[in-house]
């Protein structure tokens, strides 16, 4: 499963199914109306997806819908058993993860237009489908944030960067904490941390950065 985001000139994005023996693609468009779906992730009873929803469309578009909305996908009946919104200022939901205690972890941006500017994060329990806690960080926007969609090492952390921070959720301490600031994090992207404990990255498409993080 996964999400899509329409062509230059549309609204609706869909999810598209692909049964990999067969190798047939079913698509379901307009699920969450005049959003797009920039990803899906599988929830830990292995049977529903948390999905992020996206007021933009594709390219030249007007978005019709004022706030995006996150949703639960049952990928027995493949439809929408559950939709809500968090974030009134959002203009989209991306990156979300798995965190050890089996809740989501996702994020959120305001638009560059607005006067202050700011990522967002929260902890979903797809069971209780509610918000198990939430908060902001100031932005400046100079690229996007990126995640590791799966905890990682003995504290079984989620990581993200964004605009030259790297940051972690704590299971632990029910909060996020920031790690350590750098100028190659300024526009980096694929974040990804081995069980070994590195952490690789691509810093402003030109070379790729290795730190390790326990």
């Amino acid at each position: 499963y996964g999400g899509t985001q329409p062509i230059k000139g549309h609204l609706n994005g869909g999810v598209v199914r692909v049964d990999l023996p067969t190798w047939k693609v079913t698509a379901y468009r307009g699920v969450i109306p005049d959003q797009s779906i920039p990803d899906m992730i599988l929830c830990p009873d292995d049977k529903t997806l948390f999905g992020n929803g996206s007021i933009l469309g594709g390219t030249g578009t007007v978005p019709k819908a004022k706030v995006p909305s996150i949703f639960l996908w049952d990928t027995v009946t493949d439809k929408v058993i559950w939709s809500g919104t968090v974030f009134e200022d959002a203009i989209y939901y991306s990156e979300s993860g798995l965190t050890a205690d089996g809740h989501v972890i996702t994020f959120a941006r305001n638009s560059s237009l607005a006067k202050q500017k700011f990522y967002y994060y929260m902890i979903f329990d797809p069971v209780r489908r509610e918000v198990m806690m939430q908060g902001r960080i100031p932005a400046r926007f100079s690229r996007y944030l990126v995640s590791h969609p799966r905890p990682m090492g003995p504290q079984k952390r989620n990581y993200f960067a964004a605009d030259g921070t790297l940051y972690a959720y704590d299971p632990a301490l029910k909060e996020v904490v920031k790690l350590f600031s750098h100028p190659s994090l300024e526009l980096t992207q694929d974040l990804y941390e081995t069980p070994e404990g590195f952490a690789y990255y691509l810093a402003d498409n030109t070379s790729i950065i290795r730190v390790k993080l326990f």
